[in-house]
Protein backbone atom coordinates (compact mmCIF):
# COMPACT_ATOMS: atom_id res chain seq x y z
CA UNK A 1 0.00 0.00 0.00
CA UNK A 2 1.48 3.68 -0.98
CA UNK A 3 2.59 5.97 1.43
CA UNK A 4 1.74 9.46 0.30
CA UNK A 5 4.83 11.03 2.60
CA UNK A 6 7.41 8.51 0.72
CA UNK A 7 5.59 8.50 -2.75
CA UNK A 8 5.93 12.58 -2.96
CA UNK A 9 9.49 11.99 -1.04
CA UNK A 10 10.57 9.78 -4.15
CA UNK A 11 10.59 13.14 -6.07
CA UNK A 12 11.02 15.32 -3.80
CA UNK A 13 13.48 14.00 -1.21
CA UNK A 14 13.08 17.31 1.34
CA UNK A 15 9.47 15.95 1.76
CA UNK A 16 10.73 13.27 4.78
CA UNK A 17 11.87 16.54 6.67
CA UNK A 18 8.02 17.33 7.52
CA UNK A 19 7.33 13.55 7.60
CA UNK A 20 6.30 11.23 10.77
CA UNK A 21 8.77 9.01 12.28
CA UNK A 22 10.42 7.15 9.22
CA UNK A 23 10.87 4.30 11.28
CA UNK A 24 6.83 3.97 10.98
CA UNK A 25 7.28 3.76 6.97
CA UNK A 26 8.85 -0.21 7.66
CA UNK A 27 7.33 -2.99 7.45
CA UNK A 28 8.07 -6.93 8.32
CA UNK A 29 9.47 -9.19 5.58
CA UNK A 30 10.61 -12.85 5.61
CA UNK A 31 13.87 -13.21 4.25
CA UNK A 32 16.12 -16.25 2.63
CA UNK A 33 19.49 -17.15 3.15
CA UNK A 34 21.73 -18.48 -0.59
CA UNK A 35 20.19 -21.94 0.68
CA UNK A 36 16.98 -20.69 0.15
CA UNK A 37 15.64 -20.98 4.09
CA UNK A 38 13.99 -18.73 5.83
CA UNK A 39 15.90 -16.16 8.71
CA UNK A 40 14.31 -14.15 10.93
CA UNK A 41 12.19 -11.42 9.63
CA UNK A 42 13.89 -8.27 8.55
CA UNK A 43 12.69 -4.35 8.70
CA UNK A 44 12.05 -3.50 5.23
CA UNK A 45 11.38 -0.49 2.80
CA UNK A 46 9.88 -1.21 -0.26
CA UNK A 47 10.63 1.86 -2.95
CA UNK A 48 9.28 1.75 -6.61
CA UNK A 49 8.52 3.72 -9.75
CA UNK A 50 5.12 3.76 -10.90
CA UNK A 51 3.49 4.78 -14.90
CA UNK A 52 1.20 7.53 -14.69
CA UNK A 53 -1.58 6.72 -17.24
CA UNK A 54 -2.66 9.76 -18.01
CA UNK A 55 0.78 10.97 -18.61
CA UNK A 56 1.59 8.06 -20.86
CA UNK A 57 -1.94 9.15 -22.69
CA UNK A 58 -0.69 13.32 -22.81
CA UNK A 59 2.49 11.70 -24.10
CA UNK A 60 0.71 9.70 -26.99
CA UNK A 61 -1.18 12.82 -28.01
CA UNK A 62 1.63 15.04 -28.37
CA UNK A 63 3.10 12.58 -30.08
CA UNK A 64 0.49 12.01 -32.69
CA UNK A 65 0.48 15.94 -32.80
CA UNK A 66 4.15 16.28 -33.27
CA UNK A 67 4.21 13.47 -36.05
CA UNK A 68 1.06 15.07 -37.84
CA UNK A 69 2.52 18.72 -37.97
CA UNK A 70 5.84 16.80 -39.34
CA UNK A 71 4.26 15.33 -41.86
CA UNK A 72 2.03 18.55 -43.41
CA UNK A 73 5.18 20.68 -43.37
CA UNK A 74 7.24 17.57 -45.21
CA UNK A 75 4.17 17.64 -47.65
CA UNK A 76 3.42 21.16 -48.00
CA UNK A 77 7.45 21.86 -48.54
CA UNK A 78 7.78 18.73 -51.05
CA UNK A 79 4.66 18.84 -52.17
CA UNK A 80 4.39 14.93 -52.56
CA UNK A 81 1.19 14.21 -50.16
CA UNK A 82 2.52 10.66 -49.96
CA UNK A 83 5.98 12.06 -48.77
CA UNK A 84 4.34 14.22 -46.13
CA UNK A 85 1.97 10.90 -44.85
CA UNK A 86 5.30 8.70 -44.46
CA UNK A 87 7.47 11.12 -42.95
CA UNK A 88 4.32 11.39 -39.85
CA UNK A 89 4.20 7.71 -40.11
CA UNK A 90 7.98 7.21 -39.42
CA UNK A 91 7.86 10.32 -36.87
CA UNK A 92 4.97 8.71 -34.84
CA UNK A 93 6.78 5.26 -34.71
CA UNK A 94 10.11 6.53 -33.97
CA UNK A 95 8.61 8.52 -30.76
CA UNK A 96 6.31 5.52 -29.57
CA UNK A 97 9.10 3.14 -29.40
CA UNK A 98 11.19 5.48 -27.80
CA UNK A 99 8.55 5.34 -25.33
CA UNK A 100 8.10 2.04 -24.87
CA UNK A 101 11.82 1.74 -24.44
CA UNK A 102 11.10 4.07 -21.14
CA UNK A 103 8.69 2.14 -20.18
CA UNK A 104 10.41 -0.87 -19.97
CA UNK A 105 13.17 0.38 -18.39
CA UNK A 106 10.86 1.64 -15.66
CA UNK A 107 9.69 -1.66 -15.21
CA UNK A 108 12.80 -3.09 -14.86
CA UNK A 109 13.77 -0.10 -12.35
CA UNK A 110 10.58 -1.67 -10.05
CA UNK A 111 8.03 0.57 -11.56
CA UNK A 112 5.18 -1.78 -12.38
CA UNK A 113 1.87 -0.75 -14.70
CA UNK A 114 0.37 0.50 -12.08
CA UNK A 115 -1.34 4.35 -12.11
Amino acid sequence: MPNPWLTQAFHDPETLDRAPDFTDFKIEGDTQNSEGKKIAPMKTLVIRTGINKSVMLLLLLVTAVVACVIGILVGALTRKVELGFGVAGAVFALIAVLQGVVVAYMKELGGGGRG
